[in-house]
């Protein structure tokens, strides 16, 4: 938000989808069906249809020349307009409600799963702009390869456990997962409850941190087979940019996020470009390549990781 650090938080609903809130901030966030930002699959929606952008406790609304047109209420906005917490925003089926200020948001207990959001949805979800601390890599970076993960079938497993014991499964894959992209040289770019997205400048890397994380908790799994959590995720390579206020832009996490939601239980999947920027690797090894449609997406190759020793 200009001239504030707090952000305002919105609430978009697809048919048959569970609703998701996204945090604002002072630069603008893309929705439609093929832009660098939100993805949504309505087809009614143009490829780039809006922007949001919070602007002192309201969003600044701007319509990017759809073809069927941004309504506020009943009435059809031209350019942009501003919204205040409540209005509602149409575009095709899909809604975008203002809900207010982060002080405004009943939060969740610690490590609680959402009823039905994944946190591969949630880390995608804001994907436009991802604040990284750009110092920490080399000047000479030109590509991140970008991996999101989370623990798989979470809800089912966190009631399965209960509390106490769901929170030190919580604990000790967080630990795990933290402990092998430090070893592997990758960037956290943010967490939410089980779900991580990294980045690394070598794809062998993230597919290593890949490997020895499945093999860890693989491991644990073994020793404390009623503790145990498996892990599923996805990986994809894209150009780095940055933005003028040292942000990291563009749509990779959306990818990796798709791909990791549409792994299995236990399995990891690389798009295309990760599986050829790593060649004919000794140490590296794929399954069977399958085809894959990705929400919003046109459909992908992908290629499991066989991490299994």
């Amino acid at each position: 938000m200009t001239g504030s650090s707090q952000s305002l938080i919105v609430e978009v609903r697809q048919p048959g989808r569970v609703p998701l809130r996204l945090h604002l901030g002072g630069t603008a966030l893309e929705i439609g069906r093929d832009c660098p930002g939100l993805v949504l699959t309505d087809p009614r929606i143009s490829r780039r249809h809006l922007s949001l952008q919070a602007v002192a406790g309201t969003v600044r609304v701007t319509d990017l020349g759809s073809r069927n047109g941004t309504f506020v209420g009943d009435a059809r906005i031209h350019g942009t307009h501003l919204v205040a917490p409540g209005d509602s925003v149409r575009l095709g089926v899909c809604t975008v409600t203002l809900v207010g200020d982060e002080t405004a948001i009943e939060r969740e207990p610690a490590g609680a799963p959402g009823a039905g959001t994944t946190s591969l949805e949630m880390l995608a979800a804001p994907a436009s702009v991802v604040p990284i601390d750009m110092h920490a890599l080399p000047e000479h970076a030109a590509t991140l390869t970008i991996v999101c993960s989370d623990i798989a079938d979470v809800a089912r497993r966190a009631a399965d456990l209960g509390a106490e014991r769901w929170d030190s499964a919580l604990e000790t894959h967080n630990a795990v997962v933290r402990r092998f992209a430090s070893r592997h040289e990758g960037l956290e770019i943010r967490a939410h409850r089980d779900g991580f997205l990294h980045g690394f400048l070598r794809p062998g890397d993230a597919v290593a941190f890949v490997v020895d994380v499945q093999r860890a908790l693989h491991a644990l799994a073994r020793s404390r087979p009623a503790d145990t959590v498996r892990v599923r995720g996805g990986a994809h390579t894209a150009e780095l940019i940055v933005g003028h206020n040292g942000e990291l832009l563009g749509g990779a996490f959306v990818i990796a996020a798709l791909v990791g939601s549409a792994a299995r239980s236990g399995e990891f999947l690389v798009t295309g470009i990760v599986r050829d920027l790593l060649g004919p690797r000794a140490d590296v090894h794929f399954g069977r390549p399958r085809l894959v449609t990705l929400q919003g997406c046109r459909q992908h190759v992908v290629h499991p990781v066989q991490w299994a020793s």
